[in-house]
């Protein structure tokens, strides 16, 4: 939208011209003098009067003001009739030579920026625009590779504090292209559909129909089972009246939605927020009379979708999901709302401490650490313990609204935000749900998950929803030798689930022994496609940029959950630290001229896998200690302090758990207090997470 805008302006500004160092002498008219330069010394005199349409100096209210000394040479923007004629007087701009007179286009803010930047880079004589485009031309003999570097240097210099503009020209680079996954034809039914206009209907009538096709294709509740069993009936009496919304919490709930992609109507949060001062008070008025009577507003329930492809053929239809792209406007009324409802819910205890999904301060990697604390926990008592991951069918599109507006009257939602609901639901849902049950041996191990999962069968059929079976699998974790055999002992829908030894959870490869060498191999492998790629492109891209590919194509799939898989037995993610090492060292080389591996991590600044999970972990110790994690951690550490008053060194240290198992130490429990007693105490005392992170990140570094 704002590289719309810029050629918009650009355009309606190529019909005037900006004349440099004009000087203007007492009591003579701007006009005649401008007059003088066009017609005379620049050898325009078939130019009619009528083609200069007015003149203006920068900063001046108008031409025949009193000016000073200062002001009188002060640019000079003429505009022409038409952007021929202005193109006609800039091309003669060299008869101006030596006259100290200069002519420039008039260009946009954001292009003026880019020529100055260049033109301090190559040169004034090497760099130059023309009819709203910019040219540089490098001096002397350069390289193609270097004219290409320089040509990106300058590109990214354009987008600096923009990550969709730098990931915009760094694709560019890549040579990747985000329509190459645009479908262009499917075959439905054996008929083949060729073209955008045609695909059209096909792709709409599977979107919407979808939910139904899943609900019918599933077996109908059997008779005698209750409903309201599984109806919460916590919130009877309880009545949820939305508040009024108001300018500062509109103001604060714009500013939080950090999507960048355009919306249905086509316009970007980023633009909105531009002239948000001036649309906040209608909307307050138009949010809080939809509060009031119930009423989502029609248009807002449009969406503009696009088909993104998961995998398989791309001529086949179930292989494509929809992604909503609602308006920017939708979005304001749906966090309102939202704000208000999560409020509710948690202030009357309605949300378990062991939900982490959707909710603020609540991440995947702190579910997946509370899942890794019941299971270290069972195998110190000798439990073993088996885990059914659930896989759900089209889990958003299933969702039944009368159902979910009956769950929430026995919330205390009011009937009127009862109504709200179907208008502003437009999330994802929480499909990755996992069973467990520990027991000592695995008799009562499959009579006890067995009866959860039937339970489960009674849910998914009153609530309408359908569990994809053959995606659905189980583990039996255990410490002691191999893990017993349970193919055909565990039933869901009355069909045997199949007994795995790896699968894939919150984004983690979780194996049968909890050793993290399947999710180390995954993240080895990420880590070599982005040192492929940084390779390549080392010749054509800056320091910078290549800082930024490290940071985005790399980075994450080492720091994601590194406090959990990278705690445990070096030999499991030594790959991955070898692959981090050349990367490291790749930029070091290249940035500092450095070749020792610790001294490119110091120098760049950069965390190694180790350092990175030692520095998660101590964030989670201190989040934990003074009440910023989820609720269910808060208690996870004790200071020897709680034990005895006694003024000792080490009273402000934390306690060791033990643990019966060197795997048992890994976790959490035991590795934060270590990591935790370690620090010095002004890291300890920090007064907020920002400082805590930014001495503790100067500490690790410095550490030898």
């Amino acid at each position: 939208m704002e590289d719309r805008l810029d050629e918009y302006q650009q355009e309606a500004q190529l019909d005037s011209l900006v004349f440099v160092g004009v000087k203007q002498a007492p009591g003579v008219d701007l006009k005649v003098t401008m007059h003088n330069i066009i017609k005379d010394k620049m050898g325009l005199s078939a130019l009619m009067s009528d083609q200069i349409l007015s003149m203006q100096r920068f900063r001046l209210p108008n031409p025949t003001a009193q000016i000073s000394d200062e002001s009188r040479v002060a640019p000079v923007i003429v505009k022409f009739s038409n952007k021929d004629v202005a193109h006609t007087v800039f091309k003669a701009k060299s008869k101006l030579a030596k006259s100290g007179v200069f002519v420039n286009e008039y260009l946009t803010k954001q292009r003026k920026i880019i020529l100055d930047s260049a033109r301090d880079k190559f040169g004034a004589k090497n760099v130059w625009s023309d009819q709203g485009r910019i040219f540089a031309r490098l001096p002397g003999e350069a390289s193609s590779r270097r004219l290409r570097k320089s040509y990106y240097e300058l590109k990214l210099g354009e987008t600096k504090g923009d990550s969709r503009g730098t990931w915009k020209v760094l694709r560019e680079v890549l040579g990747s292209d985000k329509k190459k996954n645009t479908p262009t034809s499917l075959i439905v039914d054996g008929k083949v559909y060729e073209g955008k206009q045609s695909i059209v209907n096909p792709f709409g009538a599977y979107f919407s129909t979808i939910g139904e096709v899943v609900q019918k294709q599933d077996q109908p509740l059997s008779q005698g089972t209750s409903k309201e069993a599984f109806i919460d009936d916590r919130g009877l009496g309880l009545i949820m009246e939305a508040e009024e919304t108001n300018m500062q919490e509109l103001k604060e709930i714009v500013n939080s939605i950090k999507s960048n992609s355009l919306d249905s109507d086509g316009i970007s949060l980023k633009t909105f927020k531009l002239i948000m001062v001036y649309l906040l008070p209608c909307l307050v008025y138009l949010i809080n009379l939809s509060l009031k009577s119930g009423e989502f507003p029609q248009k807002l329930k449009e969406a503009r979708v696009i088909p993104l492809h998961k995998s398989g053929s791309k001529t086949d239809l179930t292989n494509w999901r929809p992604i909503s792209l609602l308006s920017v406007f939708s979005k304001m009324y749906e966090k309102v709302m939202h704000k208000k409802l999560y409020a509710h819910l948690t202030k009357h205890g309605f949300l378990s401490d062991s939900q982490f999904g959707f909710r603020k301060g609540h991440s995947t990697v702190h579910a997946m650490q509370h899942f890794l604390d019941f299971l270290n926990t069972s195998m110190e008592n000798g439990e073993m313990t088996l885990s059914v991951f659930i896989d759900f069918k089209k889990a958003f599109d299933t969702v039944d609204f009368k159902i979910l507006i009956d769950r929430l009257r026995s919330l205390g939602v009011t009937d009127t935000m009862r109504f709200y609901v179907p208008g502003v639901v437009n999330t994802s849902f929480a499909d990755d749900t996992v069973f467990s049950a520990a027991a000592r041996n695995a008799d009562d191990l499959v009579e006890k998950i067995n009866q959860d999962l039937s339970h489960l069968l009674i849910f998914t059929k009153i609530s309408r929803l359908s569990v994809n079976v053959l995606k659905t699998h189980f583990i039996l974790f255990s410490r002691k030798g191999s893990p017993v055999d349970l193919n055909g002992k565990i039933f869901l829908c009355n069909r045997p689930l199949k007994q795995v030894a790896v699968v894939r959870y919150l984004g983690f490869q979780l194996d049968q022994n909890l050793n993290w060498k399947a999710h180390g191999d995954q993240v080895a492998a990420r880590v070599s496609r982005g040192l492929g790629l940084i390779r390549r492109l080392r010749n054509q891209l800056p320091h910078s940029a290549l800082l930024t590919l490290y940071h985005s194509i790399v980075l994450p799939y080492i720091s994601y959950g590194c406090v959990i898989w990278a705690g445990g037995f070096y030999t499991n993610f030594k790959r991955v630290q070898v692959l981090q090492n050349k990367v490291i060292r790749l930029l070091g080389n290249y940035v500092h001229g450095e070749n020792d591996t610790v001294n490119c991590y110091r120098k760049l600044m950069i965390f190694n896998v180790s350092q990175l999970h030692d520095y998660q972990l101590a964030i989670f110790v201190f989040q934990s200690i003074y009440g910023l994690s989820p609720e269910i951690f808060r208690q996870m550490f004790i200071r020897n302090s709680s034990y005895h008053s006694y003024e000792t060194r080490n009273m402000d240290d934390l306690v060791y758990e033990c643990r019966s198992s060197q795997r048992g130490s890994f976790g959490p429990k035991f590795a934060g207090p270590v990591v935790w007693n370690s620090l010095p105490m002004s890291i300890r005392l920090s007064e907020n997470v920002s400082q805590f992170k930014s001495r503790l990140k100067n500490h690790l570094l410095s550490r030898k």
